[in-house]
């Protein structure tokens, strides 16, 4: 989980005008948390952050610089393991769905999801870190910066556009998964994986203090969201699952856990310090079901 920071008082923010997935324009206040606050479409149900910050240029240099992708707290052994083992997972899930192609990774960060994959894949990355990308560059990856939904790629096709922990970065999920659909090959498969969720128990319970929500993301997605996202955008939706066991992430302990940290958060919520400094980066053990994965593929299912 990434640490929140405080953002300097001259950032430029924006307070979202319309719902991203349906339009409406009628929100209320959902929750609070990593100083963000969440609103929810009052007509569809989506969840995501406002006031937000401007835009992902302003974002690269507040939030995506070499702290955010190196945080000591996600350097731990044990979570570098657990990060290759989903990695794998996940390699392993796209063999059944699509041969070894041209593969853009959005949100590609360092590289190191894509380094993973075998020499019969073409890999392609974008992300709108600057710092990110000059890493990618060094794993022999071709890179484009800026937010997926505004690049050129002249007209090249790609077989999977994967969404790795990133939509939920994104300023239009909508446009994104548009983008997506326009630049893949007939048949070719999206991958959203490793989403926030809050779909899960822990979801359900500690709404935007799930652990896979933080102080980045614009949106907190639910299954329902992401299915009518594809759907909009003519895809036909494959599959999806929720990545726990099995990943290195898991443990006993967050069964034991979960019951502690339930009632300190009815006690923080109770005396109103949920919020607050010195508890912001308070959250739900990792759990099943606070992730999810969900594979669409352009075109009818028998279509490849």
């Amino acid at each position: 989980m990434q640490e929140t920071i405080t953002i300097p008082d001259d950032v430029e923010m924006e307070v979202v005008g319309n719902c991203d997935l349906c339009g409406a324009d009628s929100f209320r206040l959902w929750d609070s948390a990593r100083s963000n606050s969440l609103m929810q479409c009052n007509s569809c149900g989506l969840v995501f952050t406002s006031p937000r910050i401007a835009d992902s240029r302003i974002k690269d240099g507040v939030i995506y610089a070499k702290a955010y992708f190196q945080q000591k707290s996600r350097m731990t052994d044990k979570l570098i393991d657990a990060r290759r083992r989903s990695y794998q997972m996940e390699i392993d899930a796209l063999g059944d769905l699509a041969r070894p192609g041209n593969i853009l990774d959005v949100g590609c960060g360092m590289g190191v999801f894509l380094e993973c994959f075998s020499d019969e894949w073409t890999k392609y990355g974008c992300d709108v870190s600057s710092y990110a990308l000059e890493e990618a560059e060094k794993r022999g990856l071709k890179v484009f910066q800026g937010e997926f939904e505004n690049l050129d790629f002249e007209d090249m096709q790609f077989d999977i556009v994967y969404f790795r922990a990133s939509l939920h970065h994104s300023y239009s999920p909508r446009k994104c998964i548009a983008k997506a659909y326009e630049v893949l090959k007939p048949g070719g498969v999206v991958a959203i994986a490793m989403s926030n969720n809050r779909d899960g128990m822990a979801g359900r319970f500690f709404r935007a203090h799930v652990k896979s929500y933080e102080q980045a993301h614009n949106y907190l997605f639910s299954t329902m969201t992401l299915e009518k996202y594809f759907s909009d955008a003519g895809f036909t939706v494959l599959s999806h699952n929720y990545p726990y066991w099995g990943t290195g992430y898991e443990s006993y302990m967050d069964f034991i856990r979960f019951g502690g940290l339930a009632l300190k958060y009815i006690y923080l919520r109770a005396a109103s310090k949920m919020n607050t400094p010195g508890f912001y980066d308070f959250a739900s053990p990792a759990f099943c079901g606070n992730y999810i994965n969900i594979y669409a593929r352009k075109g009818d299912v028998g279509e490849k």
